[in-house]
């Protein structure tokens, strides 16, 4: 037997051992599928309309507080220079 034919069956050895201990094809990558929505129309959407409860009567001492919010909102955004 001649090295070079020697070289060749070593070689074709280890290329049925390296091919058996190789992993499995991997799957092919899908891109997650959307489904459609639906078409826009360009109009706005309704707005439901605000229905305030009949009987509720507002608390009192919300409504003093109120004033004071709003003068404490006021004095924020006045000019400091006045």
């Amino acid at each position: 037997m001649k090295t070079n034919e020697l070289k060749d069956i070593i070689r074709e050895m280890i290329e049925k051992a390296l091919a058996e201990n190789q992993p499995a094809p991997s799957k092919p990558k899908t891109n997650p599928t959307v489904a459609p929505g639906k078409p826009d129309t360009g109009k706005p959407k309704p707005r439901r309309p605000f229905e305030p409860k009949p009987g509720a009567n507002p608390s009192p001492k919300a409504e003093g507080q109120a004033e004071q919010v709003v003068n404490k909102i006021a004095n924020r955004y006045q000019s400091k220079n006045k």
